[in-house]
């Protein structure tokens, strides 16, 4: 429930950027979206992408259910260490086993709660800016009009590939674009996909091949 809550909200977040750069900016989620863009001639898209920062955010949070999994470890022990002292139910020396042995779980807890709060205040996507040939990238969850951070240059890409990622019965599953270049982790925009779709998917990722002046490379 609390994950389908969050999820929710971070949806909300996708749809009504605060950064007043961004809300002027069409901002896409998948390689169909962004073949689109590229079709009708905009010289900047917005596309979705987990940063470096967004990801160390979501691995904290997901300390949040193994917080709750120590907790309810802490509880039965502490329950059994308390009767094996045969501590009395409600007495002082019993709160106090309980609250070291639950305190391990719950600081779990308040850590994923905490970076899941933070989840809702960042929102960095990619800005493609073909007029300037240039990636960069920008928070859309801050309230002032900020400029993006330089990711790289067209210049320093080397090639676009299009990998397929298909599951234990051959069936496609989703395609990813990749963009790859000499330094740092390849930049990745993904979709999930049906069958019909792979070749739409393939049109949209030789267009942006070609608005980056990149060769693509299927996988």
């Amino acid at each position: 429930m609390l994950a389908s809550v969050h999820a929710s909200r971070l949806k909300a977040r996708y749809q009504k950027p605060r950064n007043p750069r961004c809300q002027t900016i069409p901002s896409v989620n998948s390689v169909l979206a962004l073949g689109s863009a590229l079709a009708r001639g905009e010289k900047e898209v917005l596309v979705e992408f987990e940063s470096p920062r967004e990801k160390a955010v979501r691995t904290q949070a997901a300390s949040l259910l193994g917080g709750l999994f120590l907790w309810l470890i802490g509880l039965q022990l502490g329950n059994q260490l308390a009767g094996w002292l045969t501590l009395a139910k409600m007495s002082s020396a019993r709160f106090f086993l309980l609250g070291v042995c639950l305190l391990p779980g719950l600081d779990f807890v308040l850590r994923g709660l905490r970076s899941m709060r933070r989840a809702l205040e960042i929102d960095e996507r990619l800005l493609f800016q073909f007029t300037r040939k240039e990636i960069g990238l920008i928070d859309c969850q801050v309230t002032r009009h900020t400029e993006p951070q330089r990711v790289l240059s067209f210049e320093e890409i080397h090639e676009v590939q299009l990998l397929s990622i298909r599951d234990n019965k051959e069936t496609l599953r989703a395609l990813k674009v990749v963009l790859h270049s000499g330094a740092g982790e390849p930049l990745q925009v993904g979709s999930d996909l049906s069958v019909a779709e792979e070749g739409l998917a393939l049109e949209a990722a030789q267009r942006l091949a070609d608005s980056l002046g990149k060769p693509l490379v299927r996988k």
